[in-house]
């Protein structure tokens, strides 16, 4: 909190305009005032972004004190004079503490900067001055106004004007009104008040390029029909929708269509700021009072909703931190608290497993009732820590979204052992490695160099015919087609009832060993284009079309440190996500021949942003792309030791004579072999 002086110079404003704007509980300041002495901050700049809260005395020229204000929040708009506002003077918001009893009872020799006398705008008084201030202006402007009576004012004032969870009920309840009756919706944006639209204005204006933003391009164009008294319809918004898409080539208001969503923000954005003030609070409040701050963080969605499309519900999570790197807190068990409907619902919630969601619900909050839920649930929040589960929730919705995904690494980085794990983690949101033979929505292949379209999608396969003395030529769906095919039929009934379409999962290792254009076909498009079916050159049962449908995922493998096998041209690698697999320290059990391992490839201070390649390693090759992974150094000493012996040193001698390494490296790996 700050208390300013503002001046309000009769030579600037004359005394029509002054009588209005007090009228109005505004202030106003342009916004180039200079600063003052050395200061790197103008005048102008301060007036526009002070706070919420923050006091100002108001003085006229130095003819007079007027009166003491409260900003009302942190908005600032267009100037409501119109002559102002076209010279660019901008108006802030405040709320009317004190009037002045003795307008001139002051003392006109004090010189300071926030003083009456000194010729400034709007300038901070130091927290250091305030006696001062109290004992020269306050005291004997506003009959005895101390600045411990101030700030009772002001906090009073503040309670008054903050939201509490009986108001964003109210606000809910109005917020669902408008968004399922369209006369209210239009009543409600017709009605918003000349302050309420100019501060809009203000923030509009603010927007760089806003003519290759369609959506923030209606919505200012709707504020200037506002400012001048037209009236908003869904037939204008119509008009003016077809004059702006004639400035872009494809229809950038296909997800528009509803008023809702292109005017609900001019009625939540008066509430926005108290309303993300309000939910901070709350969960800082919870946090500290469980005492979780050090491990947990927080989230929460309101109106604006997770895609600023307009939502009507409004809720918080609090989770382990360990999730926050990956932005994946929907798969971490939450502290969840939502007010949907007017009805507060709380307790722990995990997503991927509801039949653990724990909920309360109350048709109003509880702060210690909320906490006492809250408090039970504490120690699975706080073991809810496993990393590699935050990373492969992470890449189980890179697979989600994309469809298929290649995980990439050098030898030994559990490449595979990491592709059944995604693949388990889809069908049933647990941990398993192994997958059942007798599960036909999961299954795993590997691919060679001499694999065909043929072998992987369709062929021509011989059968006997039926009276058995001969041989008959037929096409079948292969690997791919029949699982395709499994797939197709789970979406179809899954659609049938609305019901979530199970994942049908297919793990290709060693992706890059076939000729993957070759293998594919026409099927390279079908990968983009789910549930669009494309011609085979074989036909099955009277047709020749395949259809990939989007509930069918492909994981493949990839080896970085083979440059014998096949490369994957750029049609193919759009089509896919590449998600590094790289060697994990942390994983290995002797950390000790890791690290010596390592040094082979990089120097001590490298990170798999930045690696810094050590002297043995070819400039060709990226070192985390061929470095040796940590599945060569997990299990019991004696097993470790035949894994040294047997596999790392043969293929680290191996990477001298493919020139991955230099002759330089046989003196690391001599003191390998000493050891053993």
């Amino acid at each position: 909190m700050k208390i300013w002086k503002l001046s309000i110079g009769e030579n600037e404003i004359n005394d029509t305009v002054y009588k209005n704007m007090l009228t109005n509980c505004v202030v106003s300041v342009h916004p180039e005032t200079s600063a003052k002495g050395q200061s790197n901050i103008t005048q102008g700049e301060n007036f526009l972004s002070a706070e919420e809260g923050d006091l100002f005395y108001v003085c006229r020229s130095n003819n007079y004190i007027a009166m003491i204000g409260m900003f009302k929040d942190e908005r600032p708009l267009l100037a409501l004079d119109k002559g102002y506002a076209k010279n660019g003077w901008i108006d802030r918001e405040f709320i009317l503490l004190f009037k002045a009893k003795n307008e001139k009872n002051y003392d006109k020799t004090l010189d300071k900067w926030w003083s009456p006398k000194n010729n400034s705008t709007f300038i901070e008084i130091p927290e250091n001055e305030y006696i001062l201030f109290e004992d020269k202006i306050l005291s004997s402007v506003f009959d005895g106004l101390t600045i411990n009576k101030l700030l009772l004012k002001r906090n009073i004032e503040l309670t008054k004007n903050y939201l509490s969870a009986k108001k964003i009920q109210i606000l809910q309840e109005k917020f669902q009104k408008i968004k399922e009756d369209p006369k209210k919706l239009f009543t409600t944006i017709n009605n918003l008040n000349r302050l309420e639209v100019n501060k809009l204005m203000y923030e509009y204006n603010l927007y760089e390029k806003v003519e290759t933003k369609p959506v923030v391009l209606l919505r200012k164009k709707l504020l200037q029909k506002l400012q001048v008294g037209v009236t908003i319809t869904d037939d204008l918004i119509n008009e003016i929708k077809e004059n702006i898409s004639t400035n872009f080539e494809k229809n950038v208001y296909k997800s528009w269509k509803d008023p809702f969503r292109i005017l609900y923000v001019l009625y939540f954005a008066a509430y926005k700021s108290d309303l993300v003030y309000y939910l901070d609070r709350l969960i800082e409040l919870i946090q500290i009072k469980l005492g979780i701050s050090d491990f947990t963080d927080y989230i929460h969605v309101h109106f604006d909703g997770p895609q600023n499309q307009g939502y009507e519900r409004i809720w918080f999570a609090i989770y382990n931190k360990t999730y926050k790197k990956y932005g994946k807190q929907k798969h971490a068990y939450q502290l969840f608290m939502s007010i949907d409907n007017g009805k507060f619902s709380y307790g722990l919630h995990h997503n991927d497993f509801p039949d653990k969601n724990i909920s309360e619900n109350s048709d109003y909050l509880c702060f210690y009732e909320l906490v006492k839920i809250f408090k039970k649930n504490i120690e699975i929040i706080k073991n809810d820590n496993s990393e590699e589960k935050a990373m492969i929730t992470e890449q189980v919705d890179l697979l989600e979204n994309q469809k298929q995904i290649i995980l990439q690494g050098p030898p030994g980085t559990g490449k595979t052992r990491r592709a059944k794990i995604l693949a388990n983690y889809m069908l049933n949101r647990t941990k398993g490695e192994e997958i059942s033979e007798n599960n036909e929505q999961i299954k795993l292949i590997q691919f060679h160099p001499s694999y065909t379209y043929e072998d992987f999608v369709r062929g021509i396969v011989a059968e006997p015919t039926k009276d058995k003395n001969g041989i008959s030529y037929v096409a079948k769906n292969k690997i791919l087609a029949e699982m395709a095919q499994k797939a197709q039929n789970e979406y179809d009934t899954a659609i049938e009832k609305k019901e979530k379409p199970k994942p049908y999962i297919l793990i290709i290792d060693e992706i890059n060993r076939a000729n993957l254009s070759s293998v594919l076909g026409e099927l390279i498009y079908a990968l983009e284009y789910r549930n669009e079916a494309v011609d085979s050159m074989y036909k099955v049962d009277g047709s020749n079309k395949i259809t990939l449908p989007a509930n069918l995922y492909i994981i493949g493998t990839m080896n970085t440190a083979d440059r014998s096998i096949g490369h994957i041209d750029y049609a193919i690698r759009r089509r896919f996500t590449f998600v590094d697999v790289l060697p994990d320290e942390d994983a290995a059990d002797d950390k000790v021949k890791f690290k010596e391992v390592q040094s082979i490839f990089i120097n001590e201070d490298s990170t798999s942003k930045s690696p810094q390649r050590s002297e043995f390693i070819s400039p060709e090759f990226n070192p985390y792309h061929v470095m040796l992974g940590h599945s060569y150094f997990i299990g019991e000493p004696e097993i470790l030791k035949n894994k040294l012996k047997y596999q790392v040193i043969p293929l680290l001698k191996e990477y001298i004579s493919d020139g991955v390494l230099n002759e330089k490296a046989q003196v690391k790996i001599d003191e390998l072999e000493k050891e053993l």
